[in-house]
């Protein structure tokens, strides 16, 4: 192996160590000084992952994959750190975190605005008097409760419902006319649940929305209520 190939291969070693023993870095562009000589290399890396060199008439090129990355050419002696790319956004608690152009679906009910819920949450219409002849549902129904569908990512990118239904048993409850297809970024799509004791006692429904949210494509809601006389 001649000797610049080598060195190359030294410092490279050093770079992806470096990488492995610290969780997050900057990216960093820096310069290696070659020797005089007439091979040529180039260098594509990508951290953790697995790797490749091959050799062949003074020339050498290596490649791997992993968490930052590594790019340019060594015979204009550069090497140019890269960041690795975005993954999907996060949720934690109430803090959503939204990556540009990846749709992002919130799910809001009017009792508790601004208040992003998860999968699987329980709200409750409280005790409700029976109902015989349930109007429609919409707004003007006496127990109705609006769920709001908000599209919050940060830049094109539609978040798509594919459908909102109401589980077949819960005949206590029913779903407003339903609206599925593409939330534009900034807007909603919004759906009433009517609750509709016709006989006392605990009721129990779910709500689930499926989306192309990349954190929650089936999202859960659960409403309870109960009939009284």
């Amino acid at each position: 192996m001649k000797l610049q190939t080598l060195l190359y291969t030294i410092v490279l070693t050093l770079f992806l160590a470096n990488c492995q023993t610290k969780e997050t870095f900057n990216p960093v562009p820096f310069a290696l000084v070659g020797l005089a000589g007439d091979d040529t290399s180039s260098y594509e890396d990508t951290d953790n992952s697995t790797s490749s060199t091959t050799e062949s008439s003074g020339s050498s090129s290596s490649s791997s994959t992993a968490q930052g990355s590594l790019t340019g050419s060594t015979s204009p002696d550069n090497l140019i750190l890269a960041p690795p790319p975005p993954v999907a956004a996060t949720s934690i608690g109430n803090v959503t975190t939204v990556i540009p152009g990846v749709p992002k679906m919130q799910v809001e009910v009017d009792t508790n605005p601004g208040v992003s819920l998860t999968s699987g949450t329980e709200a409750s219409f409280g005790a409700k008097a029976l109902l015989s002849s349930p109007p429609t549902c919409d707004a003007s129904h006496p127990n109705a409760r609006q769920i709001k569908i908000k599209n919050l990512a940060s830049a094109s990118g539609a978040l798509t419902v594919e459908s909102i239904t109401l589980e077949t048993s819960s005949s206590h409850f029913s779903l407003s006319t339903v609206s599925t297809g593409d939330v534009a970024v900034g807007s909603e799509n919004n759906v009433y649940l009517c609750f509709e004791p016709s006989t006392t006692g605990y009721k129990a429904a779910t709500i689930t929305v499926k989306s192309n949210d990349r954190t929650a494509p089936v999202f859960r809601l659960i409403y309870t209520g109960s009939g009284a006389e």
